[in-house]
């Protein structure tokens, strides 16, 4: 065989290694996004969420502003006021 055969081998050779990747990348793609549709349409079990406590009592003096706050762990935060969401860059860099 010629070095030019054997090039030419090897280049067809990547062509379809090339094909077989995406072709494999394409259908997991299409599995993940069928298992997604599938788990959305079935009605995906939802988290129990806990009703929230019943409020504290009323304190004595409504002005008085270092009452103890209580935080309940089982309810999730607010992503609006994360932290992540007031960050500032400067301008003047």
């Amino acid at each position: 065989m010629s070095e030019s055969e054997l090039v030419a081998r090897a280049t067809r050779r990547l062509i379809y290694m090339a094909l077989c990747l995406g072709a494999l990348c394409t259908a997991a793609i299409l599995v993940t996004l069928r298992a997604d549709a599938q788990s959305q349409a079935h009605g995906a079990p939802q988290a129990v969420v806990a009703p929230p406590p019943a409020p504290p009592a009323k304190a004595e003096d409504p002005a008085r502003t270092d009452a103890a706050i209580t935080d309940d762990a089982t309810i999730a935060p607010d992503p609006h006021e994360s932290a992540d969401n007031n960050v500032s860059f400067p301008v003047d860099i």
